[in-house]
């Protein structure tokens, strides 16, 4: 039987730290609590098992079983023009759905092409709607933080 793997950048995405820090967690460990891995070459590969316990011996709440396992890398579809009678978008609607996303800055597939603008199949930049929903969340927090819309259109 073989037993499911997953790589040092997953553990990374998983856990909210860089790539560098879920390393340490295979050779210095946390909280002296030290990850066991496989080294192959230059990567580490963590049997899902070892993973989920070290998180129980650590302290850290149970993962999801969702956890993703030798996913396949995705291929990027070239994105189709909107039609131009498409309604507008509500701004509630966007953060929404922005939810179904991993939220701005972490990338929009990780394990999707590399693109140099926002793409649903980025691993290098986040989701559009991701972005969308940072700015307009940006625009609100700068909004209230110099007195409202009312104040910054008197400034006008």
């Amino acid at each position: 039987m073989r037993r499911a793997t997953i790589t040092v950048k997953e553990i990374a995405i998983i856990e909210g730290v860089s790539e560098r820090s879920a390393q340490r967690y295979c050779t210095v460990g946390f909280d002296g609590h030290v990850l066991s891995s496989l080294k192959i070459g230059r990567s580490r590969r963590i049997f899902l098992d070892d993973y989920r316990e070290w998180r129980r011996v650590c302290g850290f709440p149970e993962t999801p079983d969702s956890v993703p396992v030798e996913q396949p890398r995705a291929v990027a579809q070239p994105s189709t023009p909107a039609a131009p009678d498409a309604p507008a978008v509500d701004s509630a609607e966007v953060l929404a759905r922005a939810a179904q996303y991993p939220p701005w800055p972490f990338p929009a597939d990780p394990n999707g092409v590399i693109t140099n603008v926002p793409h649903e199949h980025s691993c290098n930049h986040p989701h559009p709607l991701a972005v969308k929903a940072h700015n307009e969340e940006a625009a609100r927090a700068l909004l209230s933080y110099y007195g409202g819309e009312e104040n910054a259109e008197s400034q006008d």
